[in-house]
């Protein structure tokens, strides 16, 4: 068990896809994990939390995070170019 992830994750985070993954031991009582999805807000974006659990104590720490935000206009300009020019016959 993982204390506090609440302290750690967003509420947003927590509620939406997300999913545990043990990764390996890094000792005998210390386990790596991913915690890791996307939301379920508009626009979606994905997560993924590190941590080292001390598996007797169930403390939590954080070891690297990434998140995948969203460059909105980015995407839009990105579109923008994509799209094919009106050609009148």
């Amino acid at each position: 068990m993982v204390k506090d992830v609440s302290k750690i994750a967003k509420e947003s985070e927590l509620t939406g896809h997300c999913y545990y993954e043990a990764l390996r031991w890094e000792s005998s009582e210390q386990l790596l994990i991913r915690i890791f999805g996307h939301v379920d807000e508009n626009p979606s974006r994905g997560f993924a939390y590190y941590l080292s659990v001390d598996t007797r104590s169930g403390i939590a720490t954080v070891v690297k995070k990434e998140n995948d935000e969203p460059d909105l206009l980015a995407e839009a300009r990105a579109l923008e170019r994509r799209r094919p020019a009106n050609i009148d016959p």
